[in-house]
C-alpha cells in the first residue's frame, strides 16, 4: 500500500514539475515577444498620382486633338485615353526593397432595380493591360514606378453595349483602371515583411453621353516602422517547448488517470469479516435495519458466530442482524423462547460485548 502511495505521489509531482516548465517557457516567450518597448527603425512616405489626355476622333465640333486632365468629355468623340500612373515609394534609410505590380482594367456593370434606388452589382470583367513585374532594389531608398498606358475606351464601350444588347439589360458600366503594387522588405534569407499593398485608379463611366474621369485613391501616405513589426521572433523555440512539455503532460495525465484517482481503499477488519459471514451464511440470515425491540426474559451473549449456527441448526430459528450506524459494528441475533442469543461482530476484535 506504502508503494502504491509513492508511486502516486511521485507521478503527481513529475506532472506538476511538467506543467510548471510549461507554463515558464509560454510566460518567457510571451514576455519577451510583447513587453518591450518600440523602436522606431525607419519610416516611408508613398506619393501616388495619375495624369492623362484624353485624345479625340475627328469631329466638326471641337478643334483640338486632344483634351487636357480634369474636363467633362463626350463619349462618342473619345478615341483614346493615355493615361500615366506614377507610384512612389521612400524610405528614410536604405533596405532591401522588393516590389510586384501589375494594371488591370475592369468592367462594372450595375443595374438599378425597381424595388430599390441604390444600384447592384451584376456584371465584372477584368482585362490585364500590364502583366505582372517583380524586381529587387537592395540597399535603396525608393521604388519608383511610371506606368503609361493607352486605353482604347471604344474597345471598352462595345464590350458593354454587347453584354446590353445580348441580355436586354439596361445597366451603368463603369471602367476601373488600377495599377496595383505589392512592396516588401526583404532579409539575407528572403523572409519578407509587406510594407504597402496599395493601388493607384482611375474610374471612368462608359456608357454614358459624357463622362468625367475620378481618381479613387490617396495621394500621399506615410507610416514610421518599428522594431516590433520586423520581429523574427528569435526566442519562437520556447513557444515550441511549452508546448511540447504540455502536451508530454497531458498524456501522461491522461495515461495515468486511474491510477492517480483510484480511490486507496482497504477493507476494515470488519467489514472483511461480515462480508465473509454474509457470502458464507447469507441464506438463513436477516438483515435488519432496527434493532430488535421486545420483551425478553433474558440475553445470552455468544462468544462466536460459529455457536450462533449451531444454535441456527438446532433451533431452525433465522439469524438476525442489524449493523450499528456510523460504528464498525454489527449485531448477529437469534431469539427463541423469549431468551435473545446475541453475538457481537466489532473492529477491533471478534468478541462478545
Amino acid at each position: 500500500m506504502n508503494k502504491t502511495k509513492n508511486k502516486k505521489y511521485i507521478l503527481i509531482v513529475i506532472l506538476s514539475i511538467i506543467l510548471i516548465a510549461s507554463i515558464l517557457c509560454f510566460t518567457s516567450y510571451y514576455i519577451n515577444n510583447h513587453n518591450f518597448s518600440k523602436t522606431p527603425l525607419y519610416s516611408y512616405n508613398i506619393e501616388k498620382d495619375v495624369d492623362y489626355k484624353v485624345n479625340l476622333v475627328e469631329n466638326d465640333f471641337i478643334e483640338e486633338s486632344s483634351l487636357p486632365k480634369g474636363q467633362t468629355y463626350i463619349t462618342n468623340l473619345v478615341n483614346s485615353i493615355d493615361s500615366e500612373l506614377k507610384y512612389n515609394f521612400v524610405t528614410s534609410k536604405k533596405i532591401n526593397l522588393k516590389y510586384t505590380y501589375n494594371v488591370i482594367a475592369t468592367i462594372k456593370g450595375h443595374y438599378k432595380t425597381s424595388s430599390e434606388d441604390k444600384n447592384t452589382q451584376v456584371w465584372e470583367k477584368g482585362y490585364i493591360l500590364t502583366q505582372d513585374s517583380t524586381y529587387t532594389n537592395l540597399e535603396s531608398t525608393n521604388v519608383l514606378i511610371n506606368e503609361k498606358i493607352n486605353i482604347d475606351l471604344p474597345y471598352f464601350l462595345n464590350e458593354v453595349l454587347n453584354f446590353k444588347a445580348v441580355l436586354k439589360l439596361p445597366i451603368d458600366a463603369y471602367l476601373d483602371v488600377s495599377l496595383n503594387v505589392k512592396v516588401y522588405n526583404t532579409d539575407d534569407i528572403n523572409n519578407q515583411i509587406l510594407l504597402d499593398d496599395s493601388n493607384v485608379s482611375i474610374n471612368i463611366p462608359i456608357n454614358n453621353q459624357a463622362f468625367t474621369i475620378d481618381e479613387t485613391f490617396d495621394k500621399s501616405t506615410s507610416k514610421d516602422i518599428f522594431n516590433d513589426e520586423l520581429q523574427t521572433s528569435s526566442n519562437s523555440y520556447l513557444l515550441y517547448i511549452s508546448i511540447i512539455l504540455f502536451v508530454i503532460d497531458l498524456a501522461i495525465f491522461a495515461l495515468n488517470f486511474n491510477k492517480i484517482f483510484k480511490m486507496s481503499y482497504v477493507k476494515s477488519k470488519y467489514k472483511a469479516e461480515l462480508d465473509k459471514i454474509l457470502k458464507t451464511y447469507g441464506d438463513v440470515i436477516v438483515e435488519i435495519v432496527n434493532p430488535v425491540k421486545t420483551k425478553l426474559s433474558g440475553v445470552v451473549d455468544v462468544k462466536d458466530f460459529n455457536e450462533m449456527m449451531d444454535l441456527e441448526e438446532e433451533l431452525r430459528v433465522p439469524i438476525l442482524f442489524y449493523d450499528i450506524p456510523g460504528k464498525n459494528e454489527g449485531w448477529f441475533t437469534l431469539i427463541h423462547n423469549q431468551i435473545l442469543y446475541k453475538y457481537v461482530l466489532k473492529d477491533d476484535e471478534n468478541n462478545k460485548s
